[in-house]
């Protein structure tokens, strides 16, 4: 057993560890599907600023420096010989440079920080050039003499707002492309990563599942060997049960034989012992046939015959059964059952042994003058479903079970200290409560010191065929003997 718990305890933490890998896989393969796809978000995002706004606002900006220089040097020759021919070349640049800023002007609008700043800048000192060049022209025509070199002030600030925003735009461009360069290569090797930890976990997971397969071929063997050993077990004690069995057939029969004075009168005295040796004989009877209905659980082979049975009648034969033997101690017993029949599917065989076994427990505890109630009724279950079902109660006037020890009442061979009650080998609830089970119900226990118990069995309207569903003691829970 301590081998099976041993193998289940590691196939249980391999199970988590796998489990864990599994998770690593996915999460990596999941962020392998996800990164590049923001990743590429982001990158698309800078290379369409860069396309659709820095690189045609940079040529642009180009065209502007371009038609700028045009201008001043029309303007210069056209101050210096007064010919008009410069004049009409200045104010082509000028159409120029204004179609070339408000060309540009949608794009940087859409760019922060400095880029923005400076068009701005560059836009009002191109104004005041021109406003400047506009009233030196103005001057010309009334015959005015002009110096040539009174606008250059104004117009080297534009060239410098131009180079200024030029230089912007390009610092721009360049942060995209660094920033496009860093996320690829930050992509990249965060894939690289991803692979690698997927790697490892698929390699930790064909680990795990070849150490899982040992581990599970080693339990296997163990749960083999355990039913082996069980089985062994179970013949063994067939086997002696048989032997024991017979020389007390043969002590009970010699007890019959003087108690009925076949060999000869017996006094009172001699006729008391030999029923003394009939009831003890009879009580090892029964202790044996409980330790063989134990071993056949524990070794899955309990017989079960399932057929229709009205449990309001079994619980009435019952009672009548052991109705002498608790008037006997001087406890009465009360049986309240409904007076419509109760049917069920069961095997009325296993309820008869445990109603008997409920009745005999209450017997012992129970002190002379008190009483025992068993009641029948129909009830549902909650659990899963709804499940239609019986319940059977008997209850005493003992004097109660603390409620640590409650627990123990339904293991084999226990028995609670300082009872009072007969002596017995501790198997009868035992035994009661796997039945219970097999029979797809359970018993339950309501109990307080000075208050008497109250064991409670509910079985299913319906229950399964031998052979659709066995359940050993293995599958079984321990729920006082």
């Amino acid at each position: 057993m301590e081998v099976m718990t041993r193998s289940s305890d590691q196939v249980d933490g391999k199970q988590v560890l796998n489990k864990l890998a599994i998770g690593f896989v996915i999460g990596a393969l999941a962020l392998l599907t996800v990164l590049p796809t923001v990743a590429g978000r982001y990158v698309d995002e800078r290379r369409a600023e860069l396309t659709t706004l820095t690189r045609p606002a940079r040529s642009l900006v180009t065209r502007v420096h371009v038609s700028l220089a045009l201008a001043g040097a029309a303007l210069r020759d056209y101050l210096t010989t007064n010919d008009s021919i410069y004049l009409t070349q200045y104010l082509a640049a000028r159409g120029r440079e204004q179609q070339a800023l408000r060309q540009v002007r949608p794009l940087l609008i859409q760019l922060s920080g400095r880029s923005r700043s400076e068009f701005l800048q560059l836009e009002q000192r191109s104004q005041s050039w021109h406003e400047s060049v506009d009233e030196l022209l103005r001057l010309t025509r009334l015959g005015s003499a002009v110096d040539p070199t009174i606008e250059e002030n104004n117009y080297k600030q534009v060239l410098l707002s131009g180079a200024l925003l030029d230089e912007a735009i390009t610092e721009a461009a360049d942060r995209n492309e660094a920033q496009i360069g860093r996320a690829e290569q930050t992509a990249r090797w965060v894939v690289y990563g991803l692979v690698l930890v997927a790697l490892i976990a698929t390699f930790v997971m064909v680990r795990l599942g070849l150490r899982m397969l040992r581990i599970a071929r080693e339990a296997t063997a163990s749960r083999a060997e355990l039913a082996r050993i069980s089985e062994s077990q179970a013949r063994l004690v067939r086997g002696m049960a048989h032997d024991v069995k017979n020389p007390l057939s043969a002590i009970q029969g010699y007890a019959v034989v003087l108690e009925e004075g076949l060999r000869g009168p017996m006094n009172p005295e001699q006729r008391r012992i030999a029923g003394v040796m009939q009831h003890l004989v009879d009580s090892a009877v029964r202790t044996i046939d409980s330790l063989l209905d134990l071993a056949r659980i524990e070794s899955g082979t309990l017989p079960l015959s399932i057929r229709p049975v009205d449990v309001v009648s079994l619980a009435r034969v019952v009672g009548d059964q052991y109705r002498g033997d608790l008037e006997a101690k001087g406890i009465t017993l009360e049986l309240e059952l409904p007076r419509e029949p109760l049917p069920i599917t069961s095997d009325p065989d296993r309820i008869t042994q445990i109603l008997g076994n409920l009745l005999s427990n209450a017997g012992k505890y129970s002190p002379s003058g008190g009483h025992v109630n068993l009641c029948v009724a129909r009830e549902v279950e909650s659990g899963a479903g709804l499940v239609e079902g019986v319940t059977v109660r008997v209850s005493d006037t003992g004097p109660g079970i603390e409620v640590a020890d409650q627990d123990k009442l339904f293991e084999e061979f226990t028995r609670l200290p300082e009872t009072g009650a007969q002596p017995g080998a501790g198997v009868g609830l035992a035994i009661s409560q796997q039945i219970a089970h097999l029979l797809g119900g359970r018993i339950t226990l309501r109990s307080a010191p000075g208050e008497g118990a109250e064991f409670r069995l509910w079985l299913p309207a319906s229950t399964n065929r031998p052979g659709e569903r066995r359940k050993t003691a293995a599958d079984l829970g321990n729920g006082r003997a």
